[in-house]
């Protein structure tokens, strides 16, 4: 397995572990517009968020390409790979952000205010988003190339 690859599987783990937590965290007990209010549910979802944020470097400080290593754990591929699945994730993140700014302005501004939870959510997912987003495009990229050969 490439380096590329197996990095790619760990950050959609690790980063699906928090969005799964999270969104538990988030939307249980009235939802992202009541959070603001329960600190317990804060507190939770952000956990999960450390979670990620100190699993991230853990895994790439594991799966470091060392002198002398035996079998080869990168290539140009995984370089190709690697930056289209950056600007599809980007892509993807900004898409997100625009349209849920969209909806939470269409929904609320009739009474001209958004519950801070919402908001909360927004800014929080789209981190989470940010991490999942480039490695499902690595993965997909990755396993629709295995079958064909690049010249």
């Amino acid at each position: 397995m490439t380096q590329g690859r197996l990095r790619s599987l760990l950050t959609l783990i690790i980063w699906g572990a928090v969005a799964v937590g999270f969104g538990y965290a988030v939307f249980s007990s009235g939802g992202p517009g009541a959070i603001a209010s329960d600190r317990g549910r804060r507190i939770l979802a952000v956990a999960f968020l450390a979670f990620g944020f100190l699993s991230q470097p853990a895994m790439l400080y594991v799966t470091r390409i060392r002198p002398g290593a035996r079998h080869v754990l990168s290539d140009e591929r995984d370089e190709r790979l690697g930056h289209r699945s950056t600007i599809i994730g980007f892509s993807v993140v900004v898409l997100y952000v625009y349209l849920a700014c969209l909806g939470l302005w269409e929904h609320y501004h009739e009474p001209g205010l958004v519950p801070a939870g919402w908001l909360w959510l927004l800014a929080y997912s789209t981190v989470i988003l940010t991490f999942v987003a480039p490695s499902i495009a690595f993965l997909v990229q990755d396993v629709g190339k295995l079958g064909h050969a690049e010249g």
